[in-house]
């Protein structure tokens, strides 16, 4: 991978980029409906967003941090952690993941009769989900000691700061020191994911307890992703699209948004109107990091729209330096948990917001593992345990979009 590479992807979009102006001109000229051009953007489309996910995998690769020389005690290390789980996984032989843990915490097994990660390998672990989750990469991740994790939010910022209105007495007004303040308590849910493998292939496998990592890790994220967009909060994280849309954001109740007066569809007269309106609710404060995020669809539709002035809402990164794709300027993130166009809850299919300090992760006691070679003979099941949640920390940072009257 080198930079080359990376400027090539770029150059690939930006080509496309062009094409798909000029079709989609053409097709905004024409009085009726034109199958083949609607086929020709359709395709441009899927290879925008391809192209789009292959920049991202090789800035990944890019800025994959380096574990250190051959002999650095890190690398030593993880060698000793990777070894003691890959005889455990091969062969049932738990004694050196016993003595890793008992070593780093002074405690053995967890009571489910599993076994906790080694530390180095569990934050591999937590890298590779933020990589594949889109709610990863962007919301606030923390680690909680309990599995409910409760913090103090002061959800009126505007009432704890304030200039004196009077200097009579030189006391600070009441109003400042009398911030509201709420409670956030967030359940942390455990998830399994269970995989079978069979003897021959743990025989045979070169770095077998990646190869299994790599599969079990996927099924998290995915499911993951899920519930931080679209949970209903009981047994699992509560998404952000579980909140009512509202004029004005309540915390603990609803998200302040817009809808475009159209079922299913952008306004027909300014169908930019409401991606630009949505952007103006955002609070500045919040402005800086805040991105927009749907799903690929919802996408191939934006990416149609123009400003008055005949400039395209969507824009292609622009160098080696700027790799994403913006909507007026902000970064786009695709989660295809986002409902799509036409879906029939009418539920919000755009968001832009600052999920750092709109939507909170917390993750609670690590990742377990536990082999049975019993159950399911002549396979061996290994079954991964995982403790988050998920919440909505500040409704004030997000704003969402739905097609609806």
């Amino acid at each position: 991978m080198s930079m080359i590479e990376i400027k090539k992807a770029i150059d690939d979009i930006g080509y496309a980029f062009q094409e798909f102006k000029s079709s989609n001109d053409e097709r905004v000229g024409k009085l009726e409906n034109d199958v083949l051009l609607d086929d020709k953007l359709d395709k441009i489309n899927s290879f925008l967003d391809s192209a789009q996910e292959k920049l991202h995998k090789l800035d990944i690769m890019q800025n994959r941090p380096a574990i250190g020389g051959e002999y650095s005690e890190h690398s030593i290390k993880s060698a000793e952690h990777k070894k003691a789980l890959s005889e455990y996984i091969r062969k049932g032989d738990d004694r050196k993941l016993k003595a890793i843990r008992t070593k780093a915490i002074g405690v053995g097994a967890p009571e489910s009769g599993g076994h906790f990660l080694p530390d180095i390998v569990a934050d591999e672990v937590y890298i590779a989900l933020q990589k594949l989750s889109p709610m990863r990469r962007i919301s606030k991740v923390v680690k909680s000691l309990h599995r409910n994790y409760e913090m103090i939010f002061d959800n009126d910022e505007k009432s704890a700061v304030k200039w004196s209105e009077s200097e009579v007495d030189g006391k600070a007004d009441p109003e400042t020191v009398s911030p509201k303040l709420a409670k956030i308590k967030i359940q942390c849910s455990s998830l399994y994911a269970r995989h079978l493998v069979s003897g021959l292939l743990l025989d045979e496998t070169p770095n077998v307890e990646q190869w299994l990592i790599d599969r079990i890790v996927r099924q998290i994220a995915t499911e993951e992703n899920r519930a931080f967009t679209n949970g209903k909060g009981r047994n699992t994280p509560r998404g952000f699209l579980s909140y009512e849309i509202m004029a004005k954001s309540e915390f603990g109740k609803g998200i302040a948004g817009i809808k475009t007066g159209e079922k299913h569809a952008f306004s027909k007269q300014n169908p930019e109107k409401s991606i630009i309106d949505l952007m103006h609710m955002q609070y500045a404060a919040f402005l800086e990091d805040s991105v927009w995020m749907m799903n690929r669809s919802c996408l191939a539709e934006v990416r149609k729209l123009k400003l008055p002035e005949g400039q395209y809402l969507w824009q292609p990164p622009l160098s080696a330096d700027m790799k994403t794709m913006s909507i007026l300027g902000y970064p786009v993130v695709i989660n295809d948990d986002m409902p799509g166009i036409g879906h029939e809850s009418l539920s919000p299919v755009i968001a832009f917001g600052n999920f750092k300090e709109g939507y909170l992760i917390a993750d609670h006691g690590g990742v377990q593992i536990l082999r049975d070679p019993y159950t399911s003979k002549p396979f061996i099941e290994f079954y991964f345990y995982s403790c988050v949640g998920g919440d909505v920390l500040n409704p004030d940072a997000i704003r969402l979009l739905s097609l609806s009257a």
